[in-house]
């Protein structure tokens, strides 16, 4: 259980389970209370199992680039044991779908496209993370939790502008993110974003999409929008200061606690405002 637990990067657990707590939130949840036990089970699937899967798919088709990732063998932890990992993902993942007829239309489909990309982002035939500029598209996974659960919690209003602010958002996280793969990924012979932009133009390419966020956003989130582009601003200029991208590393260590301080304020921006 301990190996599954590592697997499913809890460090990230909160891509998952942020948005969809924040989904819940918008939909006006906490003032009626309805399905808590449906919306509590896929609580549940979107801490962990939901994570398992991204992650353990992710090294199910990565063991052998990941041998050549440092990050992969201390900062983050790789499955060793492909057989057993397939099992359990079947086993913590495939009850959920016994959930499906309690679901409306709208939240099916989001849950499919949640599965769809979680799946494809590692697996082939599609395999994103290894196609430049669809690997950080593809992030757009991380946003559909929080579809999901607004459907899931009888919101009828979504805006797409939301969706598209989100999705800009995770495109920079992704991107952000493989910089310090950037050496590991060009020696496994591996393409991202990264490896073709280069470390400085890649760190730009993230600053456009985290302005953009903050643009998209600002109808909703107004001043707060603002402040949220000052600090994903300041921490690519403070990795732009590095000389190589491995160095990077060293600010992106920072990046989950970021994130996460950043979802707390915007559940409470959400829930009051």
């Amino acid at each position: 259980m301990k190996q599954l637990l590592l697997t499913s990067r809890p460090r990230f657990w909160m891509y998952t389970a942020g948005p969809y707590l924040l989904g819940i939130t918008a939909a006006g949840f906490w003032q009626s209370f309805e399905q808590v036990w449906l919306i509590a089970l896929f609580a549940l699937f979107f801490i962990f199992p939901a994570n398992l899967f991204i992650y353990g798919v992710n090294d199910i088709f990565d063991g052998d680039t990941d041998a050549l990732n440092d990050k992969k063998q201390g900062y983050e932890t790789q499955s060793t044991n492909p057989q057993s990992l397939i099992s359990n993902l079947l086993i913590l993942n495939l009850p959920f779908l016994l959930l499906l007829p309690f679901l409306t239309t709208n939240s099916i489909i989001v849950l499919g496209a949640f599965l769809f990309f979680s799946f494809f982002y590692s697996a082939k035939p599609i395999r994103a993370k290894a196609i430049p500029f669809l690997d950080a598209g593809f992030n757009v996974l991380y946003v559909l939790p929080g579809v999901f659960a607004y459907f899931l919690a009888g919101g009828n209003a979504f805006d797409p502008m939301i969706l598209l602010a989100g999705w800009a958002w995770c495109i920079a996280m992704h991107v952000y993110s493989a910089v310090p793969d950037i050496e590991p990924d060009t020696k496994a012979g591996i393409k991202t974003t990264a490896t073709v932009l280069g470390k400085d133009m890649a760190l730009l390419y993230c600053l456009f999409f985290y302005l953009s966020a903050a643009a998209l956003s600002f109808a909703y989130l107004g001043s707060f929008a603002i402040l949220l582009a000052l600090v994903y601003t300041s921490m690519i200029v403070w990795s732009i200061s590095k000389d190589t991208a491995e160095k990077v590393l060293d600010v992106y260590r920072w990046f989950p606690y970021v994130n996460g301080v950043v979802g707390m304020l915007l559940f409470f921006f959400v829930y009051f405002y």
